[in-house]
């Protein structure tokens, strides 16, 4: 029950680079749907600022496929300073960001070539968003469906029609 930290937290912090920053926004933007205080920037600085200002009522959402990003793991140990709760999102193994956040969730995905490992990792890690998102949804629904809908509503407006 992990998602547990997830639901009780001040603030989630969501923190990756390069594929595992897209996959960081897909969380937030998700998270940002149903009202919840949550944060993510692609750039490394704004990153940084965030992890410094974390508290012990936050938690910081890693994600990093190797669990080895330098600027991942630089996160995690302002994270820890500030006593945030740590959650890692990474594949199996005995990585720095696995072995040293206070929670994991692994993914596993075959890397054959370069190129598709970048897919692999990346198509793993949004399907544990989109359970992590389902798990959270389902504790209040009836809430969380009246938020979706007002969010649908607000930006529909600014579409095209055909």
């Amino acid at each position: 029950m992990k998602f547990l930290h997830i639901i009780h937290a001040r603030t989630i912090r969501l923190f990756g680079v390069g594929a595992s920053g897209l996959v960081a926004s897909d969380l937030f933007h998700k998270l940002l749907r149903i009202g919840y205080n949550v944060t993510f920037c692609q750039d490394t600085h704004v990153s940084l600022t965030y992890a410094s200002t974390l508290t012990e009522e936050d938690i910081a959402i890693l994600f990093s496929n190797s669990g080895e990003t330098k600027e991942i793991i630089e996160i995690l140990e302002i994270a820890q300073k500030n006593k945030a709760t740590t959650l890692a999102i990474t594949k199996f193994g005995k990585s720095h960001l696995a072995m040293n956040s206070d929670l994991v969730l692994y993914t596993s995905s075959p890397e054959i070539y370069k190129r598709s490992g970048a897919m692999s990792s990346r198509i793993a890690q949004l399907i544990l968003n989109d359970i992590l998102f389902t798990a959270i949804a389902n504790r209040d629904y009836e809430n969380v469906e009246e938020l979706l809908e007002v969010s649908y509503e607000s930006c529909s407006s600014h579409r095209l029609t055909d």
